[in-house]
């Protein structure tokens, strides 16, 4: 395996290089496999990403990373194999995660980077946001143990927003999972976004909800690690007073809510499950005053 991604690398203009190792993150038969590798060579150092996919779903991946101006190289390495350059900088989780040195983001330089997505964005399919889905995932959240009568209140209370607005703004490009592990940033005299990864659902949005996204896996972090992320509250304070001059506040508060119910399903943790859903509630309960 090494030697063929060697082949592949120099068919797109990567050459000489020693792949130093090779790990398989994600397997799905007849449908898309992911590898990271370390790679030396003379043009290219560091972490690469092998995407082996379906030929038309490479060529997407290729016309999204070409729609971000913020997008690490993607290279068409032929038959449906898809090589992405290792982001710059550090992923936003990992930068917030200093328990010895506050740390900080203006949160102005997130909505700079989702001015990073093009016009090309808009030619993709569209993703389905958490509140257009927010019944598949309250059911989710009440099948992996939440309580029934507090997930189906901030349902209600999601759909009555969404309803009452209609469409939250005119549609534009969007990244449609906009979080910390998808932002890089470099740290200096003042930090800013290097890098925007994962833009498998890069396609045409409403600014609400990558900023909804944003927020609730904000809220997310203190939940896995209260001291490691203490400065974390400052910033969800400060993002939420940004993004609000942007959007309608109660539109952002909502949609974020319906994010958090989106990832109660996914978790095994009932007391993180229960700080989420605590959180939904009062996102909701704030989007009505």
């Amino acid at each position: 395996m090494p030697a063929a991604l060697t082949g592949r690398l120099a068919r797109v203009g990567i050459a000489d290089a020693t792949v130093e190792q090779l790990e398989m993150l994600v397997l799905r038969p007849m449908r898309r496999a992911v590898l990271r590798a370390n790679v030396s060579s003379h043009g290219l150092s560091g972490r690469i990403y092998v995407k082996v996919l379906r030929p038309d779903a490479a060529r997407q991946v290729l016309e999204r990373h070409q729609a971000c101006g913020m997008a690490p190289k993607a290279y068409d390495a032929g038959d449906g194999i898809v090589v992405i350059e290792g982001a710059t900088g550090q992923p936003l989780t990992e930068y917030l995660y200093r328990p010895d040195a506050p740390r900080y983001l203006d949160p102005a330089v997130l909505v700079e980077a989702l001015d990073s997505i093009g016009e090309g964005a808009m030619e993709m399919a569209r993703r389905r946001s958490a509140a257009d889905l927010i019944d598949t995932y309250a059911d989710a959240a009440i099948k992996s143990g939440a309580d029934a009568a507090r997930v189906d209140a901030v349902r209600a209370s999601v759909h009555a927003v969404v309803e009452a607005d209609g469409a939250p703004g005119a549609l534009v490009p969007t990244h449609g999972d906009f979080h910390a592990a998808n932002v890089f940033v470099e740290a200096g005299d003042e930090t800013r976004v290097a890098a925007l990864i994962d833009l498998d659902t890069l396609g045409p949005g409403y600014r609400v909800d990558d900023l909804a996204c944003m927020l609730a896996h904000l809220h997310t972090l203190p939940t896995f690690d209260e001291s490691g992320y203490r400065d974390v509250p400052r910033l969800i304070r400060d993002a939420t007073e940004d993004f609000s001059r942007r959007v309608p506040a109660h539109r952002l508060r909502a949609r974020a809510a319906a994010v958090l119910i989106s990832l109660m399903g996914g978790s095994d943790d009932a007391a993180r499950r229960d700080r989420w859903l605590a959180t939904a509630e009062r996102l909701v309960g704030d989007s009505h005053s």
